[in-house]
């Protein structure tokens, strides 16, 4: 029906304006009613009822009360999966009363399919998965999906990771590795070290021989005549021994300066000083390996480059070794700067799988791995029936035990770098889990005031996968000056910008050039509380907020459209002429945008904060 320049009073509406103030053709409040100056007041169109969700009626009022409560809380968020549009009802709030006979299920999912409406079965192993039934009955604080796969947060679930000390595990804490780098001529190298075990002390000392043969040519001990034939032959042969002698030794000492047989000479001067047993140290090439290690110090005998020794720590990473057990992980503590860890590789493919010592080079990895236990639950469409698990192991393992399909579920990666302070743990862990999205390829995560964004295309990878630089990539956290004593609930994707609604202010994170470690921030777009129980919605170039209004238990529509400057729009009323027209609190919003029309949903308000009795607990309301 054509209405914009015929009968402009039509689409007016009421007003609870006095009745100097209203416009034209504007009544006072009368539900479901609109003027028509012809034909006086004519009823507004109805809605036609697609589908309902009937339990058997209990005896107990309260019951029944309850499950009206339990009602009210769900809340609706479109998936598509295999060209199919679901829509997921999903409660947003813990079960009301424990009569779970008047209950509907926490999940339901409705298949809109064309002229084949219905709902599906939701299912989970009850068995192998009993955390499932915490997000049951807890209800679920935010929904998302990624690709097929939902994402559930839950109300009384709060994620939480496990952490492995790899470096400060005893095998790789107490491993060794002696260095000879160089040898030299009459010089003294020296090892110091504390065995373990029982704290004793050893020291091994070996010394070089001298480049030059202390030997002397001595003729003197030449008894024939020296005009005799005999004399020369005797000089000879002296001259002989003596040229053998210092051949001998420079062959010896030239030998005896090999890396490899300065390694040799103080792995037996230790075994001699009494470190025979146990863990006792053995060469390979020029290096000295042992597992029983408290502390170990070297000298070489001269200026400390020509032997180095690695227990846990270094200043460097030149001071590392070039062969040592394979896994070995090493602690890089520079002055001035953050610790980070470097993890022993087999420079070659192992031959021999029991070899475990080798030449190695050194990649970053964690000291600390931090493990993710759960964040939040799961689920996925298989052949018509929705599977849930509380983990990625417990949905994969649910639809091959259940469907007898294998379908491989990303697993949530654990921590590649650095420890619990370099590499801190994501935000939300320890706390409740309210926001969830995507966003530039990213899985957004909000918890208090705080946004934490995955890795670029890795959706369950929230840790830093270096600590030495910042990739591009890699993940992020963010938050307001003024978001510390805020929750965040919704986002809104408008205008390449992401909106970021929290219960007592709204934030913007600019999205129109990538998001980066480096290039992000947060900023507070209005102060308007109490304006993310309903989620914000978009209708092409303006977005409307719904905003309880606590006093009088109603709701106000708030639009926000481009202003004069480029990311500063404008708020404002929808309607001046209403203000509790809408009964209750707002629960969810639908716009369209040709004809632009919003609806809303209010929940259950018995009464309002002030005991004003409203007469309508709940309904669905239209501007246009």
């Amino acid at each position: 029906m054509k209405v914009q320049g015929v009968y402009g009073s039509v689409v007016r509406g009421v007003s609870q304006q006095a009745p100097a103030d209203r416009l034209e053709g504007q009544y006072g409040e009368v539900v479901n009613m609109v003027s028509d100056p012809v034909r006086g007041m004519v009823r507004r169109n109805g809605m036609v009822l697609e589908t309902e969700w009937s339990h058997p009626r209990t005896t107990s009022q309260v019951a029944i009360d309850n499950a009206i409560d339990d009602g009210m809380s769900y809340r609706t968020y479109s998936y598509r999966s295999g060209n199919i549009d679901y829509d997921i009802l999903y409660r947003s709030r813990p079960m009301v009363g424990p009569e779970t006979n008047a209950h509907m299920p926490a999940l339901l999912i409705y298949d809109r399919s064309y002229d084949e409406e219905k709902f599906i079965v939701v299912t989970h192993d009850p068995v192998g998965d009993p955390r499932m039934s915490d997000y049951i009955t807890g209800g679920f604080s935010a929904v998302t999906s990624i690709g097929e796969i939902l994402l559930f947060a839950g109300n009384s679930i709060k994620p939480s990771q496990n952490t492995t000390y790899n470096w400060l595990d005893p095998v790789n804490f107490n491993l060794s590795t002696i260095w000879v780098q160089a040898g030299g001529y009459s010089r003294t190298y020296k090892i110091t070290a504390r065995r373990l075990s029982d704290d004793q002390v050893f020291t091994a000392e070996y010394t070089t021989p001298a480049s030059t043969y202390d030997g002397v040519l001595d003729f003197s001990v030449i008894t024939e005549d020296p005009s005799s034939p005999e004399y020369q032959m005797a000089m000879n042969a002296i001259q002989a021994a003596y040229d053998t002698a210092v051949n001998q030794h420079l062959a010896m000492a030239s030998a005896a300066i090999v890396p490899s047989a300065i390694a040799q000479k103080l792995a037996e001067a230790l075994f001699d000083a009494g470190w025979d047993t146990g863990d006792v140290w053995f060469r390979k090439e020029s290096h000295l390996i042992c597992g029983d290690v408290a502390s170990v110090d070297v000298e070489d005998g001269a200026n400390g480059t020509s032997m180095r020794a690695i227990l846990a720590e270094v200043t460097s990473p030149d001071r590392l070794v070039s062969i040592t057990r394979y896994g070995k992980i090493m602690r890089i503590v520079a002055p001035g700067a953050d610790a980070y860890y470097l993890k022993a590789w087999p420079e070659s493919n192992i031959v021999d799988p029991a070899d475990r010592f080798g030449r190695v080079i050194w990649k970053e990895c964690a000291g600390e791995v931090q493990t993710p236990e759960e964040i939040f639950a799961l689920g996925m469409i298989v052949n018509g029936v929705c599977y849930a698990g509380s983990t990625p192991a417990h949905l994969q393992a649910a639809i091959e035990n259940m469907a007898g399909v294998t379908i491989p579920i990303p697993r949530f990666v654990e921590s590649a770098a650095g420890d619990r302070v370099t590499n801190l743990a994501p935000h939300f862990y320890g706390r409740t889990i309210t926001m969830l999205s995507v966003f530039q390829d990213r899985l957004v995560v909000g918890s208090g005031g705080t946004v934490t964004m995955s890795k670029q295309g890795e959706y369950f990878n929230f840790y830093r996968s270096t600590t030495l630089t910042m990739p591009d990539n890699d993940v992020l956290r963010v938050s307001a000056a003024a978001a510390d004593d805020d929750t965040l609930r919704k986002v809104t994707l408008h205008e390449m910008n992401l909106f970021v609604h929290g219960d007592k202010r709204h934030y913007l994170i600019p999205g129109r050039n990538p998001v980066t470690p480096s290039n992000v921030g947060m900023g507070v777009m209005w102060d308007v509380d109490n304006s993310s129980g309903c989620a914000t919605r978009s209708n092409g170039a303006n977005l409307f907020i719904a905003k309880d209004e606590l006093q009088v238990g109603a709701t106000r529509l708030l639009q926000v459209q481009p202003g004069l400057y480029q990311d500063i729009p404008q708020l404002q009323d929808v309607s001046q002429q209403l203000r509790d027209y809408v009964n209750g609190f707002p629960a969810e919003m639908v716009t369209f945008l040709n004809p632009g029309t919003v609806f809303i949903r209010t929940e259950f308000i018995r009464k309002s904060r002030y005991g004003a009795p409203r007469s309508r607990p709940q309904g669905i309301y239209m501007y246009q």
